[in-house]
This record gives structure tokens, sequence and C-alpha cells, in this order.
């Protein structure tokens, strides 16, 4: 019983993800449930609680905001502080994301 219970705790997956901005100035870095953002000059990671496990996070292509892809199947874009500006419903885990930028 006690190799099986092992075994078990073993499989849980676990994601982890550092994300660098693209002037390299900033990076994020996602687990479990919640987010860490690091911005040059500050002397710490500014950690902010998540509402569920992250699976993905990205830049937004000015590195002036960022998107969170969570197990719930929810995408959210939130400013550098942390506030989520808008969320967006997918309806399963969101297991990768990537921000480009449209151009006409």
């Amino acid at each position: 019983i006690y190799l099986e219970q092992l075994y078990l705790n073993i499989l849980i997956p676990v994601q982890f993800n550092v994300i660098f901005s693209s002037d390299g100035k900033k990076f994020l870095t996602c687990a479990e449930k919640d987010i860490g953002i690091f911005i040059e000059g500050n002397s710490k990671v500014n950690k902010i609680a998540t509402d569920d496990i992250v699976r993905s996070c990205c830049f937004g292509p000015d590195g002036e905001w960022f998107a969170i892809g969570l197990e719930n199947g929810i995408i959210q874009m939130c400013d550098l502080d942390g506030k989520c500006f808008n969320k967006i419903e997918v309806g399963s885990a969101v297991w990768s994301i990537k921000c480009i930028e449209c151009k006409e």
C-alpha cells in the first residue's frame, strides 16, 4: 500500500513556467496557484495568488501586461500589478498561450 501511495504522489502534475519580456527587463513565473512578476530595478519578485492552477503564461507584445491560462479554462489578462482587466472562457485547461501583435 505504501508503494502505491508513493507512486500516485509522484504522478501529480506540477507545471512551472518562466517567461521573459521581449526587452529582457521583466520575467514572469507561473506555478500552481500563484504568479511572480520581477521587474528590473525591483529588489524582489511580486507574488500574486490566482483562483486556479496556472498552466501557461506570456507577456503582451509591449511587455506592459501579461496573460495567464488556467486549469479551469479561463485566460486572464492582467497589468503588471496583477490586476485582471479581461477574461476569456475557453472551456478547457489552457496549456499553452502566446500573445502576438496584430498589424494591419
